[in-house]
This record gives structure tokens, C-alpha cells and sequence, in this order.
């Protein structure tokens, strides 16, 4: 069994940055992941989305925390939609569907962290499949 270490970093020293169609337009750095760090049970970083872009919705069974660091945006939480901003703290439970669209003339950044190893150890799903296929940047359905 893996011991958890300390572990300092910062996000110049974080390297990995990667984009992904399915999860819509965003950019993520992992700062705290098992495939990075000698951290377990928790994986947390910075992801950015770019002015009129958006993170596709989607559902993980674990549950997971936003917190905004600048830009503004609206969240899609459940059935519900929340405009954002710097300073707004995200509790997501586990199963719901959420997804975020960057609303503002800058990037939309903010801070997550969820209880998982690894990113790639949470299973999402990506219900609205047509949001999937490359150039689709449609706004977040309404309520």
C-alpha cells in the first residue's frame, strides 16, 4: 500500500495541461493526482475555459468542489442554473449533472477537487452526446 506523502507544488511547476472535445473546451493543470504526485484519495488542479466557451455537462459519482478564481460564467447544477464569479464555492454531489459556460470577456478560471486517486479513476458520463462531436459549442440548455 501507497503512503501518502507531503507535497508541495505550484501551478508553474504543473506541466500537464490537457483539452479533451468530449469534456467541451477547457484546459486543466493537475496539481494533486496519484499519476503526479505521491497524494491518494484526493485529486485536485486549475482548469480554464476560454470567453464564450463551455465544459460540457456531465455527471461522476464522486462528489466534487468548484471554487472560482476569476472570470464570471453560468453553472448548470442539476436543474438548476447559477451565475458565477471570483469567490463563488461550488458543492456538487455525487451523480449530478453540471456543466459550466464561460459568459464573460475573459477566461473563466477556477480551482476543483474531488475524492479520487486519479482523475482518470472517476467514471464521467457525457449525457448529451451531441455536444461531443468537434465545433459543437452550443450554450448549456435551459431549464
Amino acid at each position: 500500500m501507497t503512503r501518502n506523502q507531503p507535497v508541495v507544488t505550484s501551478f508553474d511547476q504543473c506541466h500537464e495541461v490537457r483539452r479533451n472535445q468530449t469534456w467541451g473546451h477547457v484546459r486543466w493543470q493537475t496539481l494533486f493526482s496519484r499519476k503526479k504526485t505521491s497524494t491518494l484519495g484526493l485529486t485536485a488542479g486549475v482548469a480554464e475555459i476560454p470567453p464564450g466557451r463551455k465544459f460540457n455537462i456531465h455527471s461522476h459519482p464522486p462528489a466534487e468542489i468548484y471554487y472560482i478564481l476569476e472570470g464570471t460564467g453560468i453553472l448548470r447544477l442539476g436543474r438548476k442554473q447559477h451565475a458565477v464569479s471570483p469567490g463563488t464555492a461550488v458543492f456538487i454531489p455525487g451523480n449530478t449533472l453540471h456543466g459550466l459556460q464561460n459568459t464573460g470577456c475573459s477566461v473563466l478560471r477556477f480551482f476543483y477537487v474531488f475524492p479520487e486517486d486519479s482523475i482518470e479513476d472517476s467514471a464521467y458520463c457525457f449525457p448529451d452526446r451531441t455536444a461531443d462531436q468537434p465545433g459543437s459549442d452550443r450554450e448549456l440548455p435551459s431549464i
